[in-house]
């Protein structure tokens, strides 16, 4: 009769039969971290792990880089198909040259915004890059049958990659601003 014991007081023993009950979650907002959640599925007495901005970015970054040349091996490799056209439709082709340099600036700025903090100069390294590859494009594309150079492809892709640029800088600037203004979701009375 050594361990059969129990005090009255004690929560775990006294009149429960049973696991011990799950403590409801509490959701905590930190500035720069993710939304942490007290306790574990495993371990529901766990303490709550934080997620630092740089242990988010750690973890997407490798998505991101595969995403960033995934699309640029893929807009390479489109640009450099020999294509016959029947019937080219005048300037037709200027909307997609747009929309895919649109879409590599956009995957550039993503992935050097993880790098390093964004400023002016990072819009101008996106967009200088990226006309660069523009050009070495528009000159090898003379190398390719029944492709050729075109200086108004060219002047596309940086509309497009302007564009791509100026979203990007707004959807920056709106989250910031999103993140720095939270409201306090649990305060204490009398405070």
């Amino acid at each position: 009769m050594a361990n059969d014991e129990t005090t009255p007081n004690d929560p775990q023993t006294a009149g429960h039969h049973g696991p011990p009950a799950a403590r409801p979650e509490t959701v905590y907002h930190l500035p720069n971290r993710l939304p942490i959640v007290d306790g574990d599925e495993d371990d529901p007495g766990a303490a709550p792990a934080e997620l630092t901005r740089a242990q988010r970015f750690r973890r997407q970054l490798p998505w991101a880089i595969a995403t960033l040349l995934a699309y640029w091996t893929a807009l390479g490799v489109a640009t450099h198909i020999p294509l016959r056209m029947a019937k080219k439709i005048e300037n037709g082709d200027k909307l997609v040259h747009a929309a895919a340099y649109g879409g590599l600036a956009f995957c550039f700025f993503v992935v050097l915004s993880m790098f390093r903090k964004v400023r002016f100069n990072s819009f101008v390294i996106v967009w200088v890059v990226v006309g660069a590859y523009g050009v070495v494009d528009e000159v090898l594309q003379g190398y390719v049958p029944y492709r050729s150079p075109d200086v108004k492809d060219w002047i596309a892709d940086m509309i497009g990659a302007t564009a791509a640029l100026i979203g990007c800088r707004l959807l920056h600037g709106w989250w910031t601003r999103r993140r720095a203004v939270r409201p306090i979701c649990q305060s204490e009375p009398g405070r």
